[in-house]
């Protein structure tokens, strides 16, 4: 590209210039956030010490097992400059395949999964995912005391907050709610004979002189739920509400705090967040990806441009969380990059 220079009138080369994608998400945030809520004291100690939580967990889960399969070169039991174990992720083959059982539960009680999700996660038979559960509940008294108390007070309130106050309404279930429920979840199971659809339409054609639309062609074809079906939705439309209520507030508090990370707010010290800062280095947001922002900038600001959004999303966080760091993680490059 050339062009000619104001001042001397000159043909002047010059290059575009250079962009890169920062892509940068919160690290652990759903685990952070469960650790504030509950006071867990082994995570939040874990988080505090940058040591590896699910391998923490882990070792607290299998105490006898977890020394036993340690392999040369493990990064968790090497020792600081204190001397102490460094308590990381490490490669060590059974390390592994129990840490991976963890991290699953972990997640899935973060997200309101139970114990079919966890058989289906890891592969296991129904049986087994309860008796790892079990463990977990036993060993972390503290996350599953809290995530009961969560799930109770949805179902009493009909509503559940995330940590900065934003709310989410419940509906309670009613008998005509849960009667539309059942007969959307259970379609096949009051479906009728084919003869016996066939009759019903062809009667109809016969009476109205039409085809049924789509609602009509339903209650021709469906037996209605009885008595019982409705009241077994309705205990499930329950059951969801607590499920439901348990994840709000983790999930809740981590999408309000990539919003007030990326918005045109501020501190509570009076500093501003991205909507403000990223504009004074040529940046731009490009997307959202659940916890992770992925941003545009010159090539020369990538490096301010991640602490940037990174330091945004600590600050945010620590508007409500007083015991836990939201640490961040991410990643410079010409491309968008997981």
């Amino acid at each position: 590209m050339t062009y000619k220079c104001k001042k001397c009138l000159q043909k002047c080369e010059t290059k575009p210039e250079e962009y890169v994608i920062v892509t940068i998400d919160m690290a652990g945030a759903e685990l952070r956030i469960i650790a504030e809520l509950a006071n867990a004291e082994s995570w939040i100690r874990a988080f505090a010490l940058g040591w590896d939580v699910h391998s923490v967990g882990t070792e607290i889960l299998y105490p006898k097992e977890w020394p036993a399969l340690t392999e040369d070169g493990c990064l968790y039991f090497a020792k600081d400059e204190h001397g102490q174990p460094r308590r990381l992720k490490c490669s060590c083959k059974g390390h592994k395949k129990l840490r991976d059982k963890n991290k699953a539960t972990n997640f899935l009680l973060c997200y309101g999964g139970g114990p079919p999700a966890l058989a289906d996660a890891l592969g296991v038979s129904l049986d087994e995912a309860k008796e790892l559960y079990k463990l977990h509940e036993s060993k972390f008294p503290d996350i599953w005391g809290y995530l009961k108390r969560s799930g109770e007070l949805a179902k009493e309130r009909k509503e559940a907050r995330d940590m900065f106050g934003r709310r989410r309404l419940f509906p309670p279930p009613t008998w005509e709610s849960s009667k539309e429920w059942f007969m959307d979840e259970h379609a096949e199971d009051l479906e009728l004979e084919e003869e016996d659809c066939k009759a019903q339409i062809f009667a109809f054609k016969s009476e109205h002189f039409r085809e049924p639309d789509a609602d009509e062609e339903y209650r021709l074809t469906h037996r209605p739920p009885t008595p019982q079906e409705i009241k077994w939705a309705m205990r499930g439309m329950m059951a969801s509400i607590e499920r439901r209520g348990k994840n709000m507030c983790i999930q809740g508090t981590n999408a309000s705090i990539i919003k007030r990370a990326m918005g045109c707010g501020f501190d509570k010290n009076g500093q501003p967040y991205l909507w403000h800062t990223l504009p004074l280095l040529k940046a731009k947001l490009l997307s959202m990806v659940h916890d992770e922002l992925i941003v545009q900038c010159p090539k020369r600001f990538g490096k301010q441009v991640f602490e940037m959004v990174g330091d945004s999303f600590k600050r945010a966080a620590a508007e409500v969380m007083t015991k836990v760091v939201m640490e961040f993680d991410g990643h410079i490059s010409d491309r968008w990059q997981k």
